[in-house]
């Protein structure tokens, strides 16, 4: 058998009772364990300085954007069709800006709900793309974003300088993951890419630099309990993982395992 040495396993653990966890209490089904094997794990999961190929894969699970993109509107995956997230819906009102409505009674991790607030600083100058931003890499993924105009507790217009025939790809892309407004503030980016807070599948639970990550399911989640797992990396080799566990291992989690929860059990390839 090949071995693999030495690689980043990003798994994820139940989030009731993996037998990395405490037992479930009676009456608690006992959730599965996926660990996923990563090449590394970024320094921050403060989503805009997550941005890398590992980054993704966990800011993924832990934020979600106002418009969603179903890769799977195509069997083969490769779909682009732009479907409803935090937002419930969104109209054109010119070339350069979008009127945003977004769903009701979405929760963040914390349990607070999310509301127009959020998302306008989320995609604030004072955050993301000011003269000195909160976070300095904002600049380099932003579009040529204008100040959000807030219109009520649920609803908002999201701006741009100039003309802009994108803007709803970019709602949907990985510069877009919403945060909470107060959470956020309060910790400054550096301690919240420590202990992030999103309204994802999945909440944060532990994350040691250069380890591993650990989320928990979200059963709060506004989709639903699609995906009843979390996550956590380690740096023992595949065969050792394989050898010492009967979870699932994989070198990535898929949209469909994530939302669907279908089987990702496949071995890795050699």
């Amino acid at each position: 058998m090949t071995r693999i040495a030495r690689r980043k396993i990003l798994s994820i653990p139940a989030a009731l009772g993996a037998t990395t966890l405490a037992a479930p209490a009676i009456g608690q089904t006992r959730r599965p364990v996926l660990r996923i094997g990563a090449q590394g794990l970024p320094d921050s999961l403060e989503p805009i300085n997550a941005i890398s190929n590992t980054g993704n894969r966990i800011t993924n699970a832990l934020f979600d954007t106002l418009i969603h993109r179903d890769f799977f509107a195509r069997p083969d995956g490769t779909g682009a069709a732009l479907t409803p997230g935090l937002a419930e819906s969104w109209s054109r009102e010119s070339d350069r800006s979008l009127r945003v409505t977004l769903r009701r009674g979405v929760r963040f991790h914390n349990g607070v709900e999310m509301t127009a607030e959020d998302v306008a600083f989320t995609f604030s100058p004072e955050r993301l793309w000011g003269p000195t931003p909160m976070v300095p890499r904002g600049p380099l993924f932003s579009a040529d974003f204008d100040t959000p105009e807030i219109l009520g507790k649920y609803e908002l217009r999201i701006r741009t300088k100039g003309p802009d025939v994108s803007l709803e790809k970019r709602l949907a892309s990985w510069v877009a993951w919403v945060v909470p407004k107060e959470d956020y503030l309060a910790k400054g980016p550096e301690r919240f890419g420590l202990a992030p807070v999103g309204t994802g599948a999945f909440r944060f639970k532990s994350f040691r630099a250069g380890d591993r990550v650990e989320l928990d399911a979200f059963d709060d989640y506004f989709r639903g309990r699609r995906a009843p797992m979390s996550v956590l990396p380690t740096t023992r080799g595949w065969s050792t993982i394989r050898a010492s566990s009967n979870r699932s291992v994989t070198r990535s989690i898929s949209p469909r395992c994530r939302w669907r929860c279908r089987s990702c059990s496949a071995p890795p390839r050699r």
